[in-house]
């Protein structure tokens, strides 16, 4: 149906347009405010309607597109498409994405609810910094490449020169994230060739619970690989291999499991006539660093506390090696399978794939680049079922492998249905473009402006300002501190910072119960459980001890510590070292 931009619609057809601009700008801003607040400031019950106002509206929407025979629906929205300004959107969604992130991770640690994963890599970058590289005391004072191999973090390290913060890194997570849209658009350019879809890709991936939640939860390397993964298709598509094979030594930089990533990258390169080779080099170069990564590198770090093989593969179902559940699956190969289908998996790939309408199921030649990530986590997470939170950082491996499969089977989709639904080109792209972000806005669950007043709301109930201001006064920058996990991230600029809690596999998770687990839960390094009550202070809060507090206290106590803060509410206690002396009871003040 051809389309003209100058149709007279008359003064009743003029006025009905510009009521609908009027009340979508108007949703619009109501909609962007929602990333932002859910104005509990001002109501009774806290707003939360993005995901209810998107479905709603794009149903009416996809309604009118079905059901109306003029051209109004589709005149409408491709001349907004065609005057929309394709680079000014894509900054403006950039800097959004990343204000969101980044405020979702700051407000996040003001209100200390932060994991020791955020303690961990501050305290690495800032030893880095300061002459000590990959050193964490956390896990025991040994090389942190031992845990994970990370040599991107070196490049952070100066960053903590100028500005020793963590708003640093929440700063650059944040614009990895989100600055990972600019390879997205051009593979969805290339690939899709019209507007109106590219931006619905765009508006899917801005609206993704796994990217927010990737940077909402601590800081990890794993931030980095949208943005490379993306670099590296787009490059590898357009016949630019060495640009590619510069952004896969950037993902193995990144962490030794990105090897998986890559390797899909090489099979489906193998796929293609024109890259088979290339492919087989790819694929040879990803297990090849595998290996080496975790036969050599990784237990060469860790020293005499190192492991014959890589400790994760301690999560397996059927015991810590490659051979122990290689021979399970030879002997019960369907009862193997079987466990890859069960309750938390099938959930795990319903909120994998759901987001973009599992549209990646129409791309098998794409299945490798999302199945190897995603099953190697699956694996793992029958000794850590935290590895299927999709608002965890393991979504930066499996989401952009998703949205690049989404997106040839979007273009699968269009080309189908164009050949079967001749002169109706513009109302399929509209419907398609719709319900991608009809799948997306449904996915995403409670808004970011919701979570951000949540953690403020925390901060306030946990006493944020008044534990900042103790932890300020009472302890000194160059002491050694062991803290309860929520305070650590805080405490985690020195050289010495040991965890309250135990670190043991499988014992933070009660959802586990149920759950098959080979073997018994990985003991602590006796070093830390020695330093732990070694050390000049240690800080304990009652909300975040749990039921505990009362016994950890008194094991405090027997080691002789000597309590020198404790507030108002007797929730935050500070102790001091004995060193043979009664200190001023003037010090106890709240």
């Amino acid at each position: 149906m051809r389309i003209t931009s100058g149709r007279p619609y008359g003064f009743l057809g003029k006025t009905a347009v510009f009521i609908f601009y009027i009340l979508a700008a108007a949703g619009l801003l109501f909609s962007v405010s929602l990333f932002f607040t859910n104005y509990s400031f001002i109501a009774r019950r806290p707003v939360s309607l993005l995901s209810p106002f998107f479905l709603a509206s794009i149903f009416f929407l996809c309604l009118a597109a079905l059901l109306s025979r003029g051209s109004f629906m589709e005149t409408l929205s491709a001349r907004t498409a065609r005057r929309l300004n394709a680079r000014l959107i894509l900054s403006g969604m950039i800097l959004a994405l990343a204000v969101i992130i980044f405020l979702l991770s700051l407000t996040r640690y003001n209100s200390y609810s932060s994991n020791f994963d955020l303690a961990i890599y501050d305290q690495i970058i800032w030893n880095t910094a300061h002459g000590r590289p990959f050193i964490s005391s956390i896990m025991g004072d040994y090389n942190s490449l031992g845990n994970h191999f990370e040599p991107v973090l070196l490049l952070l390290a100066p960053l903590y020169w100028i500005f020793p913060s963590v708003a640093v890194l929440f700063a650059v997570q944040a614009l990895a994230l989100a600055s990972a849209m600019i390879p997205l658009y051009c593979i969805s350019k290339r690939i899709l060739q019209d507007r109106l879809l590219v931006f619905s890709v765009l508006a899917a991936y801005f609206l993704s619970r796994g990217i927010q939640g990737a940077g909402m939860f601590e800081f990890h390397t794993d931030c980095f690989l949208p943005l490379l993964v993306f670099y590296a298709y787009y490059f590898l598509i357009d016949g630019r291999r060495r640009g590619t094979v510069w952004m896969c030594l950037g993902m193995l930089l990144c962490k030794e499991n990105s090897a998986f990533l890559i390797a899909g990258l090489g099979i489906f390169a193998f796929t293609r006539k024109e890259s088979r080779r290339f492919g087989v080099f790819l694929i040879a170069g990803a297990v090849a660093f595998w290996i080496a990564v975790t036969k050599f590198l990784v237990p060469f770090f860790l020293g005499d506390g190192g492991t014959e093989n890589y400790q994760y593969l301690a999560w397996l179902p059927f015991g810590p090696s490659l051979q122990d559940n290689w021979k399970v699956f030879l002997h019960n190969p369907l009862g193997f399978l079987a466990l890859f289908f069960d309750k938390h998996r099938m959930v795990y790939y319903f909120q994998l794939l759901g987001p973009t309408g599992f549209l990646a199921l129409f791309s098998p030649a794409h299945y490798a680049l999302f199945l190897l990530p995603a099953w190697m986590f699956v694996l793992g997470s029958f000794g850590h079922l935290g590895l299927l939170n999709i608002m965890a950082q393991y979504s930066a491996h499996t989401v952009p492998a998703i949205f690049i499969a989404a997106i040839s089977g979007l273009s699968f989709l269009r080309k189908k249905l164009s050949v079967k639904l001749p002169g109706h080109k513009e109302r399929i792209v509209l419907i398609l473009s719709l319900y991608t972000v009809f799948c997306a806005a449904g996915f995403y669950g409670k808004t970011s402006g919701h979570r951000i007043s949540k953690f403020v709301k925390a901060g306030r109930e946990n006493g944020a300002r008044e534990i900042s201001s103790a932890l300020d006064k009472y302890i000194p920058k160059e002491a050694s501190v062991t803290s309860t996990i929520n305070l650590s991230a805080h405490l985690s600029h020195r050289q010495k910072l040991y965890l309250l809690e135990e670190m043991q596999a499988d014992t933070n998770y009660p959802q586990w119960k149920n759950v098959r687990v080979s073997g018994a839960p990985l003991p602590e390094n006796a070093l830390i459980s020695r330093q732990r009550y070694e050390s000049d202070y240690i800080v304990a809060h009652k909300k975040f001890s749990g039921n505990d507090f009362a016994d950890e206290i008194d094991r405090i106590l027997k080691h002789r510590y000597v309590e020198v803060y404790r507030d108002n509410s007797g929730g935050l206690l500070i102790f001091k070292k004995s060193r043979n002396q009664i200190l001023d009871p003037s010090l106890r003040s709240g």
